[in-house]
């Protein structure tokens, strides 16, 4: 499992990268995972197709936090990510400490409103 990008990689590397990661989730949670986020957001219509297959329910974001720059900081995270519409995804990765804080307090401000927050793992099916 890497974070390959669909459209520079094989369709048997995609389908093997993807079984790997709802192997991997499934062991780690105790049930089957089918959201997934293609990596980079790319799809084709070969890969699509591949991921129903697989029946997995695709998401992608309205809003890149920009998280994964090199040169974004926890007020850069928050700008943007406070840009979601009603019913948006943020895209945010959790392998930084300026997204974990970034997060809290996105979370903080918005539960100060009428804001429903939802992690998408939490409407997996198993």
């Amino acid at each position: 499992m890497h974070h390959p990008d669909f459209g520079r990689i094989s369709l048997s590397a995609a389908r093997r990268d993807t079984e790997q990661v709802f192997s991997a989730l499934a062991h780690t949670i105790g049930h089957p995972v089918r959201l997934y986020r293609p990596p980079h957001g790319h799809l084709t219509l070969r890969t699509a197709l591949m991921l129903r297959r697989l029946k997995a329910e695709t998401w992608l974001w309205g809003i890149d936090s920009g998280d994964w720059r090199e040169e974004s900081t926890v007020d850069s995270i928050l700008d943007r990510s406070l840009h979601a519409l009603d019913g948006g995804v943020v895209l945010m990765h959790d392998t930084t400490d300026k997204t974990v804080e970034a997060t809290r307090l996105l979370l903080e401000r918005l539960s100060s409103s009428r804001v429903q927050t939802l992690a998408l793992w939490a409407g997996t099916s198993g």
